[in-house]
C-alpha cells in the first residue's frame, strides 16, 4: 500500500500489537532484502464488517540498505508508473 524508505502500510487479517517487532523481508525486482525486522508503528482497525486492519510497519535497516531500497522504489515507479 503506502510506502516510504522507512516503512510500509500493509493490510493484515490479524491485528498485531503496536510496538511489537517481527522478522520481515522485502523483495523488489530481483533484489530481496532479508534478515530485517519491522516494528509495528501504528494500527488502524478497519470497518467493523471488514476482516482486515491497516498497519504501519517501520523497517529497521541500515542507511546503506535504505538508500538501496529508495533507488529500487524510484526505479520501480519510473519504469512502471505506479506501485502494484
Amino acid at each position: 500500500m503506502d510506502f516510504s524508505t522507512g516503512g510500509f502500510r500493509i493490510n493484515l487479517k490479524r491485528q498485531p500489537k503496536e510496538g511489537s517487532v517481527h522478522p520481515c523481508s522485502i523483495k523488489i525486482f530481483e533484489i530481496t532484502l532479508t534478515g530485517l525486522t519491522g516494528r509495528i508503528a501504528w494500527v488502524y482497525e478497519s470497518e467493523p464488517d471488514s476482516s482486515q486492519c491497516s498497519v504501519g510497519l517501520s523497517i529497521n535497516i541500515s542507511e546503506e540498505a535504505r538508500d538501496h531500497l529508495a533507488s529500487l522504489l524510484t526505479r520501480f515507479l519510473t519504469e512502471d508508473g505506479e506501485l502494484g
